[in-house]
């Protein structure tokens, strides 16, 4: 360690995180639902989304902005405005950076890539942020990593618990209620 620099992570102006984690639905099923997350979060998950309204293009489309209005319960973003700036549907990948909001009095940048890769019956999500703090003094962002893991989850139990609601007496295939912790 060099003497005078500081070596902790929130020392650093700019980084990246990353999380992975599994899902046991199927690729489809979890893609379909970051696809359709417009309307789904703030239905299936109103105690920590309020809305999300589409603000230009159709909500799904590259160019597409989106406002995102948080619940009370949010730690530190209520508000949040987001630009999708690229979508590819054969690699199930979502890229988009944030252009307003509460987020940005912490963060200059900030830029979200989620890719979701079948496996098996289930999915392995990856999630990713590359963000530029607005000063040295603010931690990485690891609540927000947290938050959308948690989400995902969430929205992905529910989701399954609805689909087998709508479809009496039919076997869900190897599809499990999946604990949010």
């Amino acid at each position: 360690m060099l003497p005078g620099v500081c070596q902790q992570p929130f020392c650093r102006k700019s980084g990246q995180l990353h999380v992975d984690f599994e899902l046991k639905s199927p690729a489809e099923k979890v893609w379909g639902t970051i696809r359709d997350s417009t309307t789904i979060f703030p239905q299936a998950l109103s105690h920590d989304y309020k809305s999300i309204q589409v603000l230009e293009g159709d909500g799904k489309a590259p160019g597409s902005v989106r406002l995102i209005n948080y619940s009370e319960g949010s730690p530190i973003v209520k508000v949040s405005k987001e630009r999708i700036e690229s979508v590819d549907e054969a690699e199930n990948k979502y890229v988009y950076s944030i252009i307003d909001g509460d987020l940005l009095k912490y963060y200059k940048t900030f830029i979200g890539k989620v890719i979701v890769v079948p496996k098996g019956e289930s999915s392995l999500v990856k999630w990713s942020y590359e963000f530029e703090k607005a000063s040295e003094e603010i931690p990485d962002p690891s609540v927000i990593k947290e938050f959308a893991v948690i989400t995902l989850r969430r929205s992905m139990t529910i989701f399954t618990v609805r689909l087998r609601e709508a479809r009496p007496g039919h076997a869900m295939p190897c599809m499990h209620a999946l604990s949010p912790f």
